[in-house]
């Protein structure tokens, strides 16, 4: 566009004018290289073209005559664009402003024998200082020299290079040192809200569309150009245009220079990018609602408990939590875009996620084992893929969630051997009564005659029945720690310290091959209890010490005041447990020793007493080391203890608690 500009300029101002101009220099004339006009009387030199009527009649001023000094405003009125513009938009807005400022300077300044004044055309680029109208002379003017053959091409030279301005697509204008807009384009002009380009000339921001803050940031910027005589490039600002919409402009605006380097104005040219700017706000809110989404579905996938991975039709995972990379042993991360069978080699895992893919109806969930190298153990998974598909409902890969259940798998291996030891243990006491019944019933055909021997015999039936009754009492609160059921606890006043010797006393009459040491405070210490639950509680404790430590060895029962509570110890020097038998001590069903001469019991004992402690708002916890032996503490506040003058007649006889 720049090149047909200026081709335009050449065309009328050099092959069909250059008859006309004389002495022209390489750069726009100024006071050094200017030469006054002949006087009236010498002639025109023929090689001008220029007949004797178009010789100047009127004399010249003082200030016409050669060796007169030239005002400093001739010396500013010529733009020269930086030639450093990058954009070729830039390149041909600069090409044109040059063209029609050249174009006009070099025609009013041909060097012809005579001088005349006579109208001109209108000027496209005025300076504050240059009278607008021609022929108006005055201080810093140039003398008018008239051709009347190129009025009308001077006239059409604009006419074109206003039309080329008019046609880009980009709004261009430029200004004065004083920001005065000297002229611009018609994109300009109908945004500025002053109809054609020639109104702009003379005006200032605050005369137009955008008066108030867009104007003051306008002339800032202004200034920062002119002052440092720096271009600034791809401005994002905002213009209110004269029909009251606002948009977003991209404004590039170089320093102007005369020809001895002085900035003297200001070029600007810019592009409305609202579209664009539209559509950045769309993508950045497209891309921080995509984060968000993303932040959400990361944090889904850290708090699963169950290991999820996703895989592509080519079998490389695409998605994987933290759960799932360390099933399969990996470093954060390091997953992803590996082939599944580097990352988890499960034969049936693969052929369940390929069936998956394929499309088939049904997918049975699929059991397997892998080693943890931690623990050195087994570990149980389930897993159950799923097709994922695109919107157009095109199967691109498949999702599969991993489920460790090996605990729940340990959990049902101890159901059973619950309730086959169950079977056992009820047997075992009820062959006792059946057996011992029948022999009182026919003591004569057993020989059976002195009453010694029967009574003996009906102790026997009864302490069987008794294990009977216990064995019963534990199924129950079994099911009630299943079902999640109430249980009431009866609470009287009752000395927590009595209890205790009373269960350390029978101990020594009925476990006497193991020694009993019992430190318990002497005072008397009366607290609201369900004195039932607690001996049970004791027993369970006592019972499991003297089951699982050699015969000799000592039980010891400790009873003491820490702060607010009366914490009760249980402490033998039996097998002890590992660290992982003593984390799950307190499951149902769990049971320290399942070999074939491991003691009786249904693995029920420690979890109903930590039910019941936890009833009373107490807390119990367990400390062992394998062959060295076992510590089971209890806690219960201080502040249950009744008044010493009895019960609070406002406390409620029970309280009724989750076991």
């Amino acid at each position: 566009m720049m090149t047909t500009a200026l081709g335009w300029v050449s065309w009328l101002s050099l092959n069909q004018l250059s008859d006309r101009i004389a002495a022209i220099g390489k750069g726009i004339v100024t006071a050094e290289n200017f030469s006054p006009p002949p006087s009236p009387a010498r002639q025109a030199r023929p090689e001008n073209g220029l007949t004797e009527t178009s010789v100047f009649t009127p004399p010249l001023s003082a200030a016409d005559q050669p060796g007169a000094a030239w005002p400093e405003s001739f010396q500013s009125e010529v733009r020269i664009i930086k030639k450093e513009v990058m954009k070729t938009w830039l390149l041909t807005a600069s090409g044109l402003l040059l063209g029609i400022i050249a174009t006009g300077f070099f025609l009013r300044r041909i060097r012809t024998g005579r001088t005349e004044a006579a109208s001109e055309p209108p000027e496209l680029f005025c300076l504050p200082n240059q009278p607008a109208n021609p022929g108006q002379r005055g201080e810093g003017s140039l003398p008018r020299f008239h051709d009347p053959m190129t009025d009308h091409q001077l006239w059409e030279s604009r006419q074109k290079l206003q039309l080329v301005l008019d046609n880009i697509p980009q709004y261009v204008f430029w200004k004065d040192r004083q920001s005065v807009y000297q002229g611009c384009n018609r994109n300009f002009a109908l945004a500025a809200g002053v109809g054609e380009a020639e109104n702009i000339v003379g005006k200032c921001d605050h005369e137009l569309a955008w008066a108030g803050e867009e104007a003051e940031w306008y002339l800032r910027c202004d200034q920062e150009v002119m002052t440092n005589g720096i271009p600034l490039y791809h401005i994002a600002e905002s213009q209110r245009k004269a029909d009251g919409q606002k948009i977003w402009i991209d404004t590039n605006k170089i320093p102007l220079h005369d020809t001895t380097g002085k900035v003297v104005g200001i070029l600007g040219t810019y592009e409305d990018i609202t579209e664009r700017k539209l559509a950045e706000e769309n993508l950045t809110k497209a891309l921080a609602d995509a984060e968000r989404a993303r932040e959400k579905i990361d944090a889904i996938l850290k708090s699963m408990t169950e290991g999820l991975l996703v895989v592509d039709l080519e079998g490389r995972i695409q998605l994987i939590n933290r759960v799932a990379e360390k099933i399969a042993g990996i470093p954060p991360d390091s997953g992803l875009e590996q082939p599944l069978q580097t990352v988890i080699p499960e034969k049936g895992l693969l052929e369940q996620i390929s069936r998956t893919i394929k499309g088939k109806r049904s997918v049975k969930p699929l059991e397997w084992q892998v080693r943890d190298s931690a623990s050195d153990q087994d570990r149980t998974f389930v897993t159950l893929s799923s097709k994922v598909k695109n919107k157009n409902g095109e199967i691109t890969g498949a999702l599969t969630i991993l489920r460790d259940v090996t605990r729940e798998r340990e959990i049902d291996r101890m159901k059973n051997e619950f309730i086959a030891t169950a079977a056992h243990e009820l047997r075992t006491p009820l062959t006792t009564i059946m057996g011992f019944s029948e022999i009182l019933q026919k003591p004569e055909e057993f020989g059976i005659d002195g009453e010694e021997q029967k009574q003996e015999f009906i102790s026997t039936i009864h302490e069987s029945a008794c294990r009977l009754n216990t064995i019963v009492s534990d199924l129950l609160d079994l099911s009630r720690v299943q079902s999640g059921r109430m249980i009431t606890l009866h609470r009287v006043p009752c000395d927590i310290t009595e209890l205790l010797r009373g269960q350390v006393k029978k101990y020594r009459s009925e476990k006497g091959h193991h020694q009993y040491t019992c430190s318990i405070p002497d005072r008397v210490l009366p607290m609201l209890i369900d004195p039932a639950k607690l001996e049970q509680v004791v027993d369970n404790l006592m019972s499991n010490a003297v089951k699982f430590s050699a015969k000799g060895s000592t039980v010891q029962v400790i009873g003491e005041i820490i702060d607010d509570s009366f914490q009760v110890t249980v402490a033998d020097q039996g097998i002890g447990m590992t660290p992982e038998q003593v984390e799950r001590v307190f499951d149902k069903f769990f049971r320290a020793d399942t070999s074939d001469t491991a003691p009786e019991g249904l693995g029920l004992g420690m979890a109903i007493v930590k039910n019941i402690i936890e009833a009373h708002d107490g807390r119990i916890w367990l400390e062992s080391e394998a062959g060295i032996g076992t510590k089971v503490c209890f806690s219960l506040k201080i502040s249950q203890a009744a008044p010493e003058n009895g019960p609070d007649k406002n406390l409620p006889a029970e309280k009724t608690d989750l076991l």
